[in-house]
């Protein structure tokens, strides 16, 4: 049993959707109260800081073209992984879309604020589990990881 980011392809094995997560704007924590402080504007986070690119396997190619045409002063840089995505972000080296559940404890935690962007469609990604086998097994497990949520 695995867990992807993306649809397999593979028909000898077995694909279960876990669940739908929205792409989100992440920034560092600028330090104000979400309370009291200004509004962030995506315009200004994404001249002043890095975009951090295709950290997820799914959606960077069409989403950056997007932001681009809408943003063309936007200076980006590519990192691979979202766990250096997030610590780049936490240390104000940068600015990414992300999966709302990847950055959910940062969130909690005042280290990255969500911005929204009403501007842009933003991608809608899904998380699945991929099995060899259908037996009862793996179906109890994928039944028990799916009672989370993961948002």
């Amino acid at each position: 049993m695995g867990f992807t980011l993306q649809k397999t392809k593979d028909d000898q094995l077995h694909q279960h959707k876990l669940y739908d997560d929205p792409v989100v704007l992440c920034v560092p924590h600028d330090g104000f109260d979400a309370e009291v402080a200004p509004g962030l504007m995506a315009e200004h986070v994404l001249q002043d800081y890095y975009l951090l690119t295709h950290n997820h396997p799914v959606y960077w190619e069409s989403l950056l073209s997007d932001i681009q045409t809408l943003f063309p002063r936007t200076k980006t840089m590519k990192v691979s992984q979202n766990h250096i995505t997030k610590r780049f972000i936490v240390s104000g080296l940068g600015v990414s879309f992300l999966p709302k559940s990847t950055i959910r404890r940062e969130v909690l935690e005042g280290r990255i604020v969500q911005v929204d962007l009403p501007e842009l469609k933003l991608p809608i990604v899904s998380t699945y589990a991929i099995t060899k086998y259908d037996h009862t097994l793996e179906a109890e497990f994928i039944d028990f990881v799916s009672q989370f949520q993961f948002q």
